[in-house]
């Protein structure tokens, strides 16, 4: 069931109720509306009053944990590896064909025409005038394609 925030109860302020509402002290309710700071500052209370740190604080304690975890995932597998403090991954083996694959290459190989690729490209040069483009090593320009 959601808490609604009431706007307004006779007289009061719509801070004044939220600060009910929400069991903080009416008196300092409006200074989250003057300085945008408190909520900022009232953060750091929580976090002071939950004994809760920077990240950057225990960071290193986080990092040993997570090694030591996965670590301890690795086991007996040794394709990895922990080396001078990186992780050294086996390299893989070629992967078994899959029983379709002859068929699907012959199919594909039915669907394709055949043709020889240099006589492709001496069509391809004619229909787009590309030689016209290139100079040879020697500096001379590349002679037309009959």
């Amino acid at each position: 069931m959601r808490t609604r925030l009431a706007t307004s109860r006779g007289n009061r302020n719509a801070p004044e109720i939220g600060a009910e509402q929400l069991g903080v002290d009416p008196v300092c309710a409006p200074e989250y509306l003057i300085r945008p700071k408190i909520a900022y500052e009232h953060a750091w209370e929580i976090r002071d009053l939950l004994e809760l740190s920077e990240f950057s604080e225990r960071e290193q304690e986080v990092r040993d944990h997570l090694a030591a975890r996965v670590l301890d995932g690795i086991g007996a597998n040794t394709a990895v590896q922990f080396v001078g403090g990186r992780l050294q991954l086996e390299k893989l083996g070629a992967a078994e064909e899959p029983p379709l694959m002859k068929e699907l290459r012959s199919l594909l190989d039915d669907m394709v025409p055949r043709l020889d690729f240099p006589e492709l490209l001496l069509e391809v040069f004619d229909r787009t005038g590309l030689p016209a483009d290139f100079t040879h090593i020697s500096g001379a320009h590349a002679s037309k394609v009959a």
